[in-house]
């Protein structure tokens, strides 16, 4: 849902109920902030007095964990009669990437050359009105989307594995599913297709697996929050159900390493890709996971943990160099199937517009209408996308799998519906 760009009445609001807000420089899709920071010294003077201006009216501005994505632009304009600075803003929700407010701003002519006290000036004007209009459709956004997004979202459709999805007659009410497909982050580099990886899967568990849409939650770029509501509500569903129930998660996006115990991290979409205080660590998710008093937990991570991107170039490692992530382990009635393993990359499978992982995952699932076991799974997963990054990439990218010890063997024989 697209909500209007327009500005609301001003509303009275407390600091308790201020959303938190990161002020970040508008990029280009492919583009790196940090080098937009780096190379754009004006840039760095509206951000600077845009914070002020906010911070000013009591809204907490922060550097990870966000409510709220608010891109900024500059254009410095020069003439005989004097120069100006225009201010653009927009503002987004972080959870959904429906936008909130917009605001074009400009500080006037001056005869001087100080380009930080004229975007003051333009922030002065806007701010007012730019942060009522925030905070009304922000509130307005909670309400209305007190659950994630649902799979009835539209999806790419440009894969083969995208049609001709097998419908299952049959329902199964006892399977909670959370899926999350970050792609567009704050601080670091896009991953290229993870929104319709996840938006896909979503439409496979419905659809093949026979899931109740009602038990399939669905979060497109999570923010550090979201992934603990993600969890929340797993825990909520099983509880509910009384360890009658089956939980499935899956994930594609970023992962990070902590350099120094090599330990292994899912990166939200407000995360940091140098701080690991600002990510999610997989030993918590699976611990977590762990004590869900369910039937089993089957685990999904189309992402590598070595400190690179979907490209293979680096994301934030301060060395440059691929690390080794440590596995965690698998716990509980647990199986985990894991896109990449130690330094490899999860490549994107660029030309089916998916993860290459998740490609193969769901060609399986098209292929078997969803009749198929873990253990053929994983030895499938293996054997093809070993093949294809090869072809792809003249790279090594090999699927794991990771199997609590309770289970032993069994895992094999089980299956996802």
């Amino acid at each position: 849902m697209m909500l209007p760009r327009c500005f609301f009445a001003q509303t009275n609001v407390t600091s308790a109920n201020k959303p938190k807000i990161l002020i970040r420089p508008y990029s280009r899709q492919g583009e790196d902030i940090r080098s937009v920071l780096d190379k754009e010294v004006n840039m760095r003077i509206a951000i600077a007095k845009v914070k002020e201006a906010f911070g000013k009216r009591g809204y907490r501005i922060v550097s990870a964990n966000a409510d709220i994505f608010v891109d900024t632009e500059i254009e410095i304009q020069k003439s005989p009669t004097g120069n100006s600075v225009r201010i653009i803003l927009t503002a987004s929700d972080a959870s959904t990437g429906n936008e909130l407010a917009n605001s074009v701003a400009e500080s006037g002519k001056f005869y001087t050359e100080d380009y930080g006290k004229l975007a003051s000036k333009a922030v002065e004007r806007s701010s007012d009105k730019f942060l009522n209009a925030i905070q009304e459709n922000f509130q307005f956004v909670a309400q209305s989307t007190s659950t994630p997004l649902r799979t009835t979202q539209p999806i790419a459709g440009n894969s083969i594995v995208d049609k001709n999805i097998f419908v299952n007659k049959e329902v199964d009410n006892t399977t909670f599913v959370a899926i999350i497909g970050n792609e567009k982050y704050s601080d670091v580099a896009e991953v290229p297709f993870a929104e319709n990886d996840a938006r896909v899967f979503g439409e496979y568990c419905k659809k093949t697996l026979g899931i109740s849409e009602k038990h399939i939650h669905l979060y497109i770029n999570a923010t550090y929050n979201d992934i603990r509501k993600a969890v929340s509500w797993l825990k909520q569903g099983l509880s509910a159900y009384e360890g009658q129930g089956r939980v499935i998660f899956y994930y594609a996006g970023h992962g990070i390493p902590d350099e120094a115990d090599k330990s292994a991290y899912l990166l939200p979409v407000d995360g940091i890709g140098s701080d690991i205080e600002s990510a999610y660590p997989l030993t918590k998710l699976y611990e977590t996971l762990s004590e869900l008093p369910a039937q089993s937990v089957t685990v999904f991570l189309d992402a590598c943990f070595s400190g690179t991107k979907r490209d293979g170039q680096m994301l934030a490692s301060a060395r440059g160099v691929a690390i080794k992530a440590k596995p965690a382990e698998a716990k509980g009635k647990m199986v985990i199937f894991t896109a990449a393993q130690g330094d490899e990359t999860a490549y994107p499978f660029t030309s089916q517009q998916h993860g290459m992982f998740t490609y193969y995952l769901l060609k399986k699932l098209q292929e078997t209408k969803g009749d198929v076991t873990l253990g053929e799974l994983g030895d499938y997963l293996t054997k093809e996308v070993k093949r294809q990054s090869f072809d792809e990439n003249s790279k090594p990218q090999t699927p794991s799998v990771n199997a609590s010890a309770s289970l032993a063997n069994s895992w094999k024989g089980m299956k996802l519906k």
